[in-house]
């Protein structure tokens, strides 16, 4: 499992003081780009570099549990499988004060060429950057009680 933190501002929350659903998503692609950064020249190197990006295709997200003002907010990601093109995600975002699961994202990710925004193989270091990673698809999917996020 990847671990990010994310402390939560107050632009991130609505009206009633927590964070806004659409900000779930926001995190999760903030611990996508920090996973990147151990490839080679980082999340930012791969598209400056080397026309590399990883557009997400799906998502599902079930929240459970609300994420304040203030709060510290932790992503875990874990990967479920990395194809041809393709890697499959999961986050779970909780609360690092109690641990309080608030939302459980799958994510589809591709690997693409983006000055032709079209689809290419997983290069091998990023294979092998994810594999790293790999996590028992065997769990809780999203909304389905978790103890652990696998």
């Amino acid at each position: 499992m990847f671990r990010h933190e994310h402390r939560v501002r107050f632009a991130e929350v609505d009206a009633a003081g927590v964070m806004f659903f659409s900000r779930a998503l926001e995190y999760c692609h903030e611990a996508l780009e920090a996973l990147l950064d151990a490839a080679p020249g980082g999340a930012a190197g791969l598209m400056r570099e080397r026309d590399l990006g990883t557009p997400t295709v799906h998502v599902r997200a079930d929240y459970r549990a609300p994420v304040r003002y203030g709060d510290t907010a932790v992503v875990e990601t874990g990967v479920l499988a990395v194809g041809d093109a393709s890697i499959r995600l999961r986050h779970r975002i909780s609360r690092l004060s109690d641990g309080e699961v608030s939302a459980t994202v799958e994510h589809v990710i591709v690997t693409a060429r983006m000055s032709r925004f079209e689809s290419v193989p997983v290069p091998p270091d990023l294979r092998a950057l994810f594999a790293r990673h790999l996590v028992d698809r065997a769990g809780p999917r999203a909304g389905e009680p978790a103890g652990h996020c696998p």
